[in-house]
C-alpha cells in the first residue's frame, strides 16, 4: 500500500520546460470547470489490437512519451508484468494532461514534490490543473480538478486482508470504534474504505509521512454524499477537505478527497485502450453534466 504523498518545496527534474511557455487562455475550455471533478479509471493491460495500432505499437507510443526519469523508474521494476503496468500508467496520464493542456504527452513536463508526488512544472503550472493518481495491480484511476487539490486512492477489495492486526495501527480511537459496530462479514470492506480515504487525504493534503494518521478521522460506511475531513489543529476553510463517493472500478475500493469545498459535481470516465476512450458516467454531488472525452482520441459509446 506504498503512496506518493506530496511535501513542502519542489524539485524539477527531466527535460527543460522553458520552451513551453504559453498562454493557457485559448485551451482553458478542455480543463474542468471551476467546482468540477475529473476521475478517469483504467486497466493497466492492452487489449489485442486492432485496425490502425497494435497492440505493441500502443504500448511503443506510450514507452516514447515517457521522460528520461520515467524510462530509469521503469527499468528499476524487477518484474516485468510491474514493468509494463508503470508505462502503461504513466502513458495514460501523460495522454490525459496533454489532452487538458493541449499539448503532445511527450511534451508534458514535470516536477515533483520530496516525496516523489508529481505535479506540472512551473512552466505550466499556470493552467490551474491539478492532478493525482494512484495505481494498483492492473488498474489506476486519475482526478484533474481546476485550481483545486485533490487526492485519490484505490486499493484491490481483499477480504482476506489482516484488518485486526492493522484496524489499531492506522486508524483512530472513533474509527476503531465504529469498526466495533460493524457487522462482522462487513468488516474488512469497511477497513479498506477507512485506509483508501486515509491514503487519499495524505496524499492531497501534502502532509507526508510525518501525519500520524490517528490525527484526523474518516468515515467507515459507504457515502451518499461529501464528508468533511480536517485535521484536529486546523481551523481555516482552505484545511478542511472532502471526501467525495467514487465507485470508478469493480472489485476495488476507491476514495477521492477534494481540498477548500465540496465539488458540484464529479464526472467519471473509463479509459478502455488507447486509442478508444469510453465515457462511463457521471456521478453527480449535486448536477449532471455530460463528460467531455479528449478531442484526439476516439470515443465509443458503451
Amino acid at each position: 500500500m506504498a503512496t506518493l504523498i506530496q511535501a513542502a518545496g519542489r524539485v524539477e527534474v527531466g527535460q527543460s520546460c522553458s520552451h513551453l511557455l504559453q498562454s493557457f487562455e485559448e485551451e482553458t475550455q478542455k480543463l474542468p470547470e471551476i467546482g468540477e471533478v475529473h476521475v478517469w479509471s483504467a486497466r493497466l493491460t492492452l487489449r489485442q489490437g486492432s485496425g490502425q495500432v497494435s497492440t505493441q505499437n500502443k504500448f511503443e507510443i506510450f514507452y516514447g512519451s515517457l521522460s528520461t526519469d520515467e524510462r530509469k523508474r521503469a527499468e528499476s521494476f524487477v518484474q516485468e508484468r510491474d514493468r509494463n503496468r508503470y508505462i502503461i500508467a504513466r502513458g495514460i496520464l501523460r495522454e490525459l494532461l496533454g489532452h487538458y493542456l493541449g499539448m503532445a504527452p511527450e511534451q508534458v513536463c514535470f516536477s515533483y514534490g520530496a516525496n516523489g508526488k508529481p505535479y506540472l512544472a512551473d512552466s505550466l503550472a499556470g493552467s490551474g490543473l491539478e492532478f493525482n493518481l494512484s495505481h494498483a495491480a492492473n488498474s489506476a484511476v486519475y482526478a484533474f480538478a481546476n485550481r483545486t487539490q485533490v487526492g485519490i486512492d484505490i486499493e484491490p477489495l481483499n477480504k482476506g486482508l489482516a484488518w485486526r492486526e492493522l484496524a489499531p495501527i492506522v486508524f483512530s480511537e472513533r474509527e476503531q470504534a465504529e469498526l466495533a459496530e460493524i457487522p462482522d462479514d462487513e468488516k474488512a470492506e469497511a477497513f479498506l474504505r477507512g485506509w483508501t480515504r486515509k491514503e487519499a487525504f495524505v496524499k492531497g493534503c501534502g502532509a507526508g509521512l510525518s501525519l500520524d494518521l490517528n490525527a484526523f478521522d474518516v468515515p467507515l460506511g459507504r457515502l451518499e454524499n461529501p464528508s468533511p475531513v480536517q485535521l484536529a489543529n486546523k481551523q481555516k476553510q482552505s484545511d478542511v477537505w472532502w471526501l467525495c463517493p467514487i465507485d470508478p472500478i469493480a472489485d476495488f475500493v476507491a476514495a477521492l478527497t477534494v481540498n477548500g469545498m465540496p465539488p458540484l459535481r464529479v464526472i467519471a470516465n473509463r479509459w478502455i485502450d488507447w486509442p478508444t476512450l469510453v465515457n462511463l458516467t457521471v456521478t453527480a454531488v449535486q448536477q449532471s453534466v455530460g463528460a467531455m472525452p479528449p478531442a484526439r482520441l476516439e470515443k465509443n459509446p458503451l
